[in-house]
């Protein structure tokens, strides 16, 4: 199929199956038609036309055996109570008359089998107007008449009653294709549900398989893929918590004898060994982070400006600088530990890699919630902005140059994710990077 073709079809899946009942309901009435006609539609008319040859020819003769004064009588009698007419012409009358062509295809071929009935010096006339007739010409002792009767039975006869039969069979196409689409659209919305919620954090309910057999094979999947996912994520969660856990006993240990250090020993290797279990402490807690994602936490409805305003006022205490641009903001109903940690993640990424130039900005755009952390540092490359956000993924320069476990803006992702937004990370004007995360409003 070529693209045009393709760029004409309907996007929805509604759209499609009506166009294909439509469609389908089209060319079989189609072929209807085409067989009625032939079958019967058309010996019908040819039919008609040589009932209609003998009853002139029976009036013919009985004109015929008539005298002059009788067939004025008779003729009288005919017009007044038939629906036929037969008056006295000239010759020259009947050449003079026009022939109009009927558009029906019926009337044609009823037309064609008249002349072929009829002597060949007769003259058979379809006048076409609001009020057709049918007009055959014979004569009788050197006297021309013209047969009429109203054509209205011929156009009522053979009327295109399928061209409405087919707008109807179009209509009813449509409500097929409604209701078809009604039963598909509710499995299919759970399932975008399901799998919406599932990109967020979120792993959904079972979906219901109580539905069709193709659809309920499809709910068993994704019931299948969710409970698979669930259970790694489950996995993955007692394996970092039972890492961190086993590690933070003998790092206290090691905490406590580098306290215990007499004096004579070295300042900068206490410090220096000080500074590394700090480190190391610090990972652990981004892997507890990244376990336990907050996706169990209730949701809760606080002030966002304010949460930002307590951050900002734990940075300046540890004598990080940031400046703060907040506009008022909505009541949101969001987790809030959650939100506290990836807040404080930005803020601190920014702090490190950054370290000038911070800021915090707020924004409502639309329907969104805007929260962004400046820094001037040396920024990300456009082209690494997807990849730094994976788990334990850092890059080989720059931001790199302090240590790190790569969990930061993993974190920061899944966090966004799991109340339905975004985090972009963004090039700023005349250098640095804009960490920005979107939220909906709702």
């Amino acid at each position: 199929m070529s693209w045009q073709v393709k760029n004409l079809l309907p996007k929805s899946l509604f759209g499609r199956n009506v166009l294909l009942f439509v469609v389908l309901i089209v060319v079989v009435q189609m072929t209807m038609l085409v067989a009625f006609y032939q079958v019967v539609q058309k010996p019908r008319s040819e039919q008609l036309a040589v009932v209609a040859a003998i009853h002139i020819g029976v009036l013919k003769t009985a004109l015929a055996s008539l005298s002059a004064d009788q067939r004025t009588v008779y003729l009288h009698e005919i017009n007044a109570k038939s629906v036929m007419q037969v008056v006295p012409t000239s010759p020259e009358e009947i050449a003079a008359l026009p022939v109009d062509a009927p558009s029906n295809p019926l009337v044609q071929n009823f037309l064609q089998e008249m002349r072929k009935q009829m002597p060949p010096d007769t003259k058979v006339v379809w006048v076409a107007g609001s009020r057709p007739e049918l007009w055959v010409s014979f004569q009788i002792d050197q006297t021309a008449y013209w047969f009429k009767v109203s054509g209205e039975r011929f156009t009522r006869e053979f009327s295109n009653i399928g061209i409405l039969l087919t707008v109807i069979y179009g209509v009813l196409a449509f409500l097929a294709a409604y209701l078809l689409q009604r039963r598909l659209n509710q499995p299919l919305r759970q399932l975008v549900r399901a799998a919406t919620q599932i990109g967020q954090g979120n792993l959904s309910e079972p979906l219901p398989e109580d539905a069709p057999s193709e659809i309920a094979a499809v709910s068993r999947s994704f019931n299948q893929m969710a409970h698979n996912l669930r259970r790694m994520d489950e996995e993955r969660a007692v394996m970092l918590a039972g890492v961190s856990h086993d590690l933070r006993t003998p790092l206290t240990k090691l905490q406590l004898g580098v306290a215990m250090l007499s004096a004579e020993h070295d300042d900068d290797l206490k410090q220096g060994m000080a500074r590394h279990i700090n480190e190391i402490n610090t990972i652990i807690e981004q892997f507890v982070d990244f376990a336990r994602i907050g996706s169990d936490e209730e949701l809760s409805q606080f002030d966002l400006n304010e949460m930002v305003m307590n951050l900002v006022g734990d940075f300046a205490a540890q004598r990080v600088h940031f400046e703060v641009d907040l506009v008022p903001l909505p009541a949101v109903t969001l987790r809030p530990i959650a939100i506290y940690r990836m807040l404080n993640n930005l803020m601190r990424n920014a702090a490190h890699y950054g370290k000038q130039g911070l800021a915090v900005k707020t924004r409502v755009s639309g329907q969104q919630l805007r929260i962004s952390i400046l820094d001037r540092g040396s920024g990300i490359p456009a082209h690494e902005t997807e990849r730094v956000k994976q788990a334990f993924t850092r890059l080989d320069e720059g931001r790199s140059a302090v240590s790190g476990s790569g969990l930061g803006l993993a974190i920061t992702e899944r966090i966004a994710r799991l109340h339905g937004g975004e985090l972009q990370l963004l090039p700023r004007f005349e250098g640095g990077l804009e960490a920005v995360v979107c939220l909906p409003l709702r």
